[in-house]
């Protein structure tokens, strides 16, 4: 919905008119389609069965496939009635802006009762330090991963240990707004949802506000169903009941991209999920935090090795093989893969272009009639299809406008 998309946003943040801000985005969405219809009907570069496979091959020499924890998921704890909601901060040399991360957590508007989880993953600054302070004052409990090396293995430590109905993730560098908490449950309360969306807002490492993403009030079900691709794949900025997470967990072995999961196995379990417009999150975009140091480098690969690990839970936990898990599939493995590897050496982008479409095409069959879905999807699943990699690039450097 024009809402959501990304000229909307910046339009609205910038001056306040939503008029303005959705005739923008329709006519963004209506140039950057007819440039995709006339682009992608020039004819691209595409590779033959076996330049996939030579180029797909070259795959674990870039980036090795990360391993995972294996076996069922430990169950959850039982549930606390007493608690509302059970907040999960993952810390690794955070100190810089850890204070306002939990202050802005302990200092929440509300009168629920939160249960603030924080789990130091071996950091090699003053963090430990910062945490035991408030694991003193009371209002933190501090955890330590049995084994660590990821913000995925934080979360999982987490998850073992939240009673809370409803869950929260919020990164250590990161802030909720006053008003968080109250405003997501507010929203859970009048559409039921099992997830809500709140708005975010960017900030910089010098505390300074930037843009704000704010997204429609509505609840993703029915026709609307395929809509919530549209909401971020991020772990934060959303409430979770608690009970999506039974079997479920954060692929341990990736060190990047993890948050794959939120849209291929969090998603499809919820009976409904909703979007609420205030704004419930800050989120830093700092210079040394992971998304700033994955992508463009080797690591970025992990962006399609994720999707081979969500295609063996999905199987696992019996996820239906739908026109939403079709669009979460082509959505990975074309625009978002794109994105991550778009900074690397041409050599590595085709090597990933090349798993990514073999990969589609052993799914392929399994997948409903590509013409139920939505324009963008269409597009990507035709570059997959065909191995068409001018057409991977385009579709890439034009979902924003064309979703």
């Amino acid at each position: 919905m024009l809402q959501n998309q990304r000229a909307c946003q910046l339009v609205r943040s910038q001056t306040g008119c939503e008029p303005l801000a959705l005739a923008v985005a329709w006519g963004a969405r209506t140039a950057g389609r007819c440039a995709a219809g006339v682009l992608g009907a020039v004819k691209h570069q595409r590779f033959s069965d076996q330049q996939l496979e030579t180029f797909a091959a070259r795959a674990p020499g870039i980036c090795p496939k990360p391993v995972c924890d294996a076996g069922e998921p430990c169950p959850l704890p039982p549930q606390d009635d007493a608690v509302d909601v059970s907040v999960i901060v993952p810390v690794h040399n955070g100190e810089r802006f850890l204070r306002a991360c939990l202050d802005s957590i302990l200092h929440q508007n509300t009168t629920r009762r939160l249960q603030v989880l924080a789990v130091e993953d071996g950091s090699t600054d003053g963090s430990g330090a910062i945490l035991a302070e408030y694991a003193r004052q009371g209002g933190v409990t501090v955890l330590h991963p049995e084994q660590g090396g990821s913000a995925a293995r934080a979360r999982n430590t987490g998850l073992a240990r939240a009673v809370g109905r409803w869950v929260l993730f919020v990164d250590c560098d990161d802030c909720l707004l006053p008003d968080a908490v109250e405003t997501l449950l507010a929203a859970q309360a009048r559409t039921g949802a099992d997830i809500v969306q709140g708005g975010w807002q960017y900030c910089d490492e010098a505390d300074t506000r930037g843009a704000v993403q704010q997204y429609a009030e509505a609840c993703y079900t029915g026709p609307r169903r395929l809509d919530v691709v549209e909401l971020p794949g991020t772990p934060w900025g959303k409430l979770y009941r608690r009970t999506l997470f039974e079997r479920v967990r954060f692929p341990s072995g990736y060190t990047c991209f993890e948050d794959a999961m939120i849209h291929f196995w969090v998603f499809p379990r919820a009976k409904c999920i909703a979007s609420t417009r205030p704004v419930v999150y800050l989120w830093r975009k700092n210079t040394m935090g992971l998304t700033a140091t994955s992508q463009n480098t080797a690591k970025a690969l992990q962006a399609y090795w994720v999707a081979e690990e969500m295609l063996d839970g999905a199987v696992r936990l019996g996820l239906p093989q739908d026109a939403l898990f079709a669009c979460n599939l082509i959505l990975q493995l074309a625009n978002y893969c794109y994105v991550c590897v778009a900074g690397l050496p041409e050599a590595d982008r085709q090597t990933a272009f090349a798993c990514c479409c073999l990969l589609y095409r052993r799914w392929a069959a399994k997948l409903p009639d590509p013409r139920t879905l939505p324009y963008a999807v269409r597009l990507a699943q035709r570059a997959l299809e065909q191995a068409d990699y001018g057409l991977w690039q385009l579709q890439g450097r034009l979902f924003q406008l064309i979703n």
